[in-house]
């Protein structure tokens, strides 16, 4: 039985007094990141008290979303602990969460999904939700997201709460027979003001500053953690295709991560070394993404990508594989195009099509701008956030 009464639970439903302790330890500054930046930028005008907290190794620099965080002055507890299952720093964590008076704890990963969700709930005495932003299905049955995954599902069925950003990700193989106490699709959410400061702002990086930029030239790009799921090998020899019937095309990977040398070593393979630009990680990313011709997305696994929905409000050619949430929200958008994942051939012809012009279904710009705001993703979580609320008490 939770600590909360049910007179403070019915006050803390109200919306304005919930505290919400956000549990990140964050690999890069990518489509997860900043769904939570946007989030709790729009939670703290609503007049509610979110806290991101990041964690991360002993000694490791200042991470991506911590500099963001300062940067748009949100609240910002930098934690540092001993990577694995380390349930004393989640104790810490907890106690911290106590003596603050968080009404709720929301996770974003695997690793604080475990962290609170061994802990049992009259020990935890506050609410664990989660929102998971993608899963990845792990093919080696001996690797770390193996063991990840397989604690991660054995610790969801003890949270409170759990967010999918699509319902494609629901009715993933891994997680559509798992029994939830509470569950909710929530899609990720931009503020298009935010966007178009970046687009304005002469500081943001330029398309021009990474390559030379030439007339008669048609470029591609594409964001992303370079990691296996997001399938960039499969897109340099799509891309590698490409240039056999049309010599006056670029592609721009934006991103690091463990593929990076690899990846590269594949271009040179390829012989279109002179034709691709790894730029390594830019932030933020959108105003090359507004300045190239068609953004590709190439995943072999997605949740509801931000840079989609970015350059879905800058009304950019989009190329992406059908998987995840990608097709339901691309379904009504105009200029884009849908391939088969881990496929060279479907994905080389989808960036032929966006090379002669793309014109698929009528395209409302307003429905895309209403079912993608920030504002609209927060209205969603705080209503997720007093039923779970109230239901704990």
């Amino acid at each position: 039985m939770s600590e909360v009464s049910r007179e403070q639970a019915q006050i803390k439903t109200d919306g304005k007094s919930i505290k919400v302790l956000h549990l990140i330890d964050s690999g890069g500054l990518y489509g997860a990141e900043v769904m939570l930046l946007n989030l709790v930028e729009e939670q703290t005008k609503l007049g509610m008290h979110p806290v991101i907290l990041s964690a991360g190794n002993y000694g490791c620099n200042a991470k991506g979303i911590e500099t963001e965080a300062i940067k748009r002055n949100l609240t910002l507890k930098i934690f540092r602990m001993k990577p694995g299952l380390n349930l004393i720093r989640a104790w810490d964590i907890l106690c911290f969460a106590r003596k603050e008076k968080f009404d709720i704890i929301h996770s974003h990963g695997y690793k604080f999904n475990v962290l609170m969700g061994v802990f049992p709930r009259f020990i935890r005495k506050i609410p664990v939700i989660t929102t998971l932003h993608g899963y990845v299905s792990a093919t080696n049955s001996v690797s770390m997201l193996k063991v990840y995954q397989i604690l991660d599902r054995a610790c969801l069925r003890f949270l409170d709460g759990i967010v999918f950003v699509s319902d494609a990700l629901k009715k993933h193989p891994l997680l559509k027979k798992q029994s939830f106490k509470k569950s909710k699709v929530i899609f990720n959410g931009l503020n298009i003001d935010n966007l178009n400061s970046i687009l304005s702002d002469e500081e943001s990086t330029t398309l021009k500053s990474l390559v030379n930029v030439e007339d008669n030239i048609f470029y591609f790009g594409s964001v992303g953690r370079l990691s296996p799921e997001k399938g960039f090998d499969i897109l340099l020899k799509a891309f590698k295709l490409l240039t056999l019937k049309n010599e006056n095309i670029r592609l721009l990977i934006v991103g690091d991560g463990p593929l990076d040398s690899s990846l590269k070593l594949l271009s040179e393979t390829l012989n279109i070394g002179n034709k691709v630009t790894f730029t390594g990680f830019v932030s933020p990313a959108a105003r090359i993404i507004n300045e190239v011709n068609a953004l590709v997305i190439s995943s072999f696994s997605e949740g509801m990508p931000i840079v989609m929905i970015e350059a879905g409000l800058m009304e950019k050619t989009i190329v992406a594989t059908s998987v995840g949430g990608i097709p339901s929200a691309l379904e009504e958008y105009d200029s884009a195009v849908l391939v088969e994942s881990n496929n060279i051939l479907s994905l080389e012809e989808g960036m032929s099509q966006a090379l002669k012009g793309v014109q698929t279904k009528g395209y409302c710009f307003n429905k895309w701008k209403e079912a993608f705001a920030a504002s609209t993703m927060n209205e969603s979580y705080l209503s997720f956030y007093k039923q779970v609320l109230k239901e704990y008490s």
